[in-house]
């Protein structure tokens, strides 16, 4: 029944696969690892039914977790389910976070990106969160039900944290803001006006009613700024206290009984400062099977990544089987990169990772195809691409040409005639996400399994 169970979802995968390619989307020949034998210690942990951890790292491609989220299905329908992995609450870094999880709190957040100018200090998920208020609470929703069974935080001040799944419905904290008016200028556009106020396109869509992107110069655009949350007094006689197993200033792990639906992590310390920091939060359970860890950051490059020593010593925690690394869109539109300052940057990212981590599977893929102001053929990519081929090859590590995959230089036209990238052409819907997904996991388990 398991192994019907298998070939039927395969089949599937082959069947939305072969849609796509009598669509002319993907020449199917380009869909293959490079150098698949340097990952046979892995391959041969997933068949002897050990779990297995999978660490993903990225930019915005992977932010979303579309496309890992994906990869996180697949793997764990025929591997097993062995947890989420690594989440953190994006959304308190007043950016998109992931469907599955959801992070809400009654406080505005200090927060650090390794997009940032001062990112030295950020931890394994790409971004920081932290705060002096000795009174907060974040709330983790699981959203999706997933079974989850271990719980491990780290960061810094957190001995005084307590942890509650509520016995009666808490009321969603709500946001405060002070409003301003903004007068478009010559040369601005939504996405321009939202980077300047720290908000999202959406955003100024729904405060000023727009139903295009479409602007005027010296019309008036309502702009609200987060200011605080109306405050929310949570009596803890309202929870069911969780005691954790492991309880240290930098460390926390609980250990659940049943699943829940809502975690909350409660500070209620009397001091008038009290520092809090949170980098990262890993979801487990108990099962044999695959852990995915998905870490991307929008906007994020390989030299981001390099600036935080922390960043990779707090890879550690997660001991991955495989790693994949998918970079490089974004140099691919810095004007200030070529294929030698995306060379070292690469070998300097490579060097800190093998020096925190033993893992001996790496699998690196290359940028999708894309276009600059959409319409321009990215010149860059093709060049990239080849410095991601030459390095693999080098270090014998396993390679994922996506710029192939996706149709090269003009590929990205025909994925959004089929309404599979959004209007920038560089990012990819959701369905798009999912195609690359499985495409990327044809290519792992095709039958020449470790042929190259």
């Amino acid at each position: 029944m398991i192994k019907l169970k298998k070939i039927i979802q395969l089949s599937l995968i082959c069947s939305i696969i072969w849609s796509v390619n009598s669509q002319k989307l993907i020449d199917e020949t380009t869909n293959y690892i490079q150098n698949k034998s340097s990952l046979q210690t892995f391959y041969n942990k997933l068949e002897n039914g050990q779990s297995v951890n999978i660490l993903h790292i990225g930019d915005s491609h992977i932010q979303a977790n579309f496309f890992t989220g994906h990869l996180r299905k697949l793997f764990q329908q025929k591997y097993g389910d062995a947890g989420r992995g690594v989440v953190f609450p994006l959304r308190l870094t007043q950016t998109h976070g992931h469907l599955d999880i959801k992070f809400y709190s009654d406080i505005l957040w200090d927060f650090n990106k390794i997009t940032d100018n001062k990112n030295e200090n950020v931890g394994l998920a790409g971004a920081t969160i932290s705060t002096t208020k000795p009174h907060f609470f974040i709330q983790l929703k699981n959203e999706k039900k997933l079974d989850i069974s271990h719980i491990k935080i780290i960061g810094k001040g957190l001995e005084k944290l307590k942890f509650g799944i509520p016995n009666k419905k808490i009321s969603q904290p709500k946001k405060m803001y002070l409003s301003k008016t903004y007068r478009v200028k010559n040369g601005d556009y939504l996405g321009k006006i939202a980077r300047k106020f720290k908000t999202s396109v959406k955003k100024l869509k729904l405060w000023n009613n727009l139903r295009s992107d479409k602007l005027r110069i010296k019309q008036k655009l309502k702009i609200k700024n987060e200011r605080t949350y109306k405050p929310i007094k949570l009596n803890l006689n309202d929870f069911e206290l969780i005691e954790p197993t492991l309880k240290s200033d930098k460390e926390i792990t609980i250990d659940l009984n049943s699943n829940f639906e809502n975690l909350f992590f409660i500070s209620d310390e009397k001091t008038t400062k009290s520092f809090t920091k949170i980098d990262g939060i890993f979801l487990e359970n108990n099962n044999n099977g695959v852990i995915y860890h998905s870490i991307g950051i929008n906007g994020a490059k390989y030299n981001d990544y390099n600036k935080s020593d922390l960043f990779f010593e707090q890879l550690t925690n997660i001991n991955p089987d495989l790693v994949i690394i998918s970079l490089g869109t974004n140099e691919s539109f810095y004007n200030t990169e070529n294929p030698t300052s995306f060379k070292e940057d690469i070998n300097e990212f490579l060097d800190k990772l093998k020096s925190n981590i033993t893992c001996e599977n790496i699998l690196i893929t290359t940028p999708p195809s894309s276009l600059k102001k959409r319409k321009y053929v990215n010149k860059k990519l093709k060049p990239f691409t080849e410095v991601l081929k030459n390095i693999a090859t080098k270090n014998n590590f396993a390679l994922w040409n996506l710029f192939e995959v996706t149709g090269k230089e003009k590929g990205i036209k025909n994925w959004y005639s089929k309404g599979l990238t959004f209007k920038d052409r560089i990012h990819y819907t959701e369905k798009g996400y999912y195609l690359q997904a499985d495409m990327l996991f044809e290519a792992l388990f095709k039958a020449d399994e470790i042929s190259d």
